[in-house]
């Protein structure tokens, strides 16, 4: 296995694994060196032409544009973004990329691998009426291939049922409560203050109900994570309530697993939480840490497990 350094602070590398135990930095021959003039901060491998060798998807932070880089072979990238439908250049200034995340899966079963990327930005400093913009770059990319364009992508974001991510609330607003990040940053505490945008993190393809399609299942900031349930014709429908998840107040990262051996793939969030003390005027208002949602079947869950303690991954 070969290992890619996503960096923003420096150029990107790519380790090629030499087989002994060792790596050689081989980005200049595979024709990357361009990555040393953005700043990355999410990459995926993935075959997107189903060609038998990994290609190569980079996000960035505040930037244009993603990047692209076709594997020919031999070991050897050519950037094509923008020709290929990926790119995905904010619509309006001073809008920049601010990718968290990029997911990998064949959510249509056609046999190609599609793409969901994810952002955190608030809407602040953005030079017009941010309140009725909401476009972001939280985005599915279908890949054309079973249309015979393999490795090209269409932007289905609005026709999937995707088009709207789950908006920023105050933490556990049934509880009355403000949240504590947003009273820090605001620095007034009126509901009124609350920033929209979208607050995604960590994003998986995964089949949660064993109905042999992926669904989407997001972490979020604020109270933003979501699962999107496949519905089998290439739309998803937002079910984060019904189902009982979604209680985490801060979700960072995710993973998948089927830790009670009953058949049904599990969902543990980390998400960051606060110290007791800072917790204490709010503690009917913050609803834990990590968490560990149980899958109890017929796209239910249960809080099997709940930490209090920050988890940033």
């Amino acid at each position: 296995m070969d290992i890619y350094y996503a960096r923003m602070d420096g150029p990107d590398q790519l380790w090629r694994n030499l087989g002994n135990g060792t790596f050689k930095d081989f980005t200049a021959e595979a024709n990357l060196s361009s990555t040393a003039f953005h700043r990355s901060s999410a990459v995926a491998w993935l075959d997107i032409d189903n060609d038998g060798d990994m290609d190569l998807y980079v996000g960035t932070m505040a930037e244009s544009r993603f990047y692209l880089y076709i594997n020919d072979g031999m070991g050897h990238y050519t950037e094509a973004a923008e020709e290929r439908g990926v790119a995905l250049r904010p619509t309006i200034p001073p809008y920049k990329t601010s990718i968290m995340t990029i997911a990998v899966g064949d959510y249509d079963r056609d046999g190609w691998l599609d793409i969901y990327t994810t952002e955190w930005l608030p809407h602040l400093d953005l030079g017009f009426d941010y309140k009725n913009y909401s476009h972001s770059n939280c985005r599915l990319l279908r890949n054309l291939g079973a249309q015979g364009k393999p490795g090209y992508f269409d932007d289905v974001t609005e026709r999937a049922g995707l088009g709207k991510t789950k908006e920023p609330s105050v933490a556990a607003d049934r509880f009355g409560g403000v949240d504590v990040r947003y009273y820090g940053v605001m620095n007034t505490g009126l509901l009124r203050d609350i920033i929209p945008g979208p607050f995604k993190l960590a994003a998986m393809f995964t089949d949660l109900d064993n109905d042999g399609y992926q669904d989407l299942i997001v972490n979020g900031d604020f109270k933003t994570s979501a699962i999107y349930w496949n519905n089998g014709d290439g739309t998803f429908t937002e079910g984060t309530e019904m189902s009982g998840v979604g209680t985490d107040e801060n979700g960072m990262g995710s993973t998948v697993a089927d830790y009670d051996l009953d058949g049904l793939q599990d969902w543990f969030v980390s998400s960051i939480y606060m110290s007791p003390k800072q917790m204490e005027p709010f503690r009917e208002v913050y609803l834990g840490g990590g968490i560990i949602f149980g899958n109890t079947g017929n796209r239910l869950y249960r809080c099997a497990v709940a930490e209090n303690e920050n988890h940033w991954a």
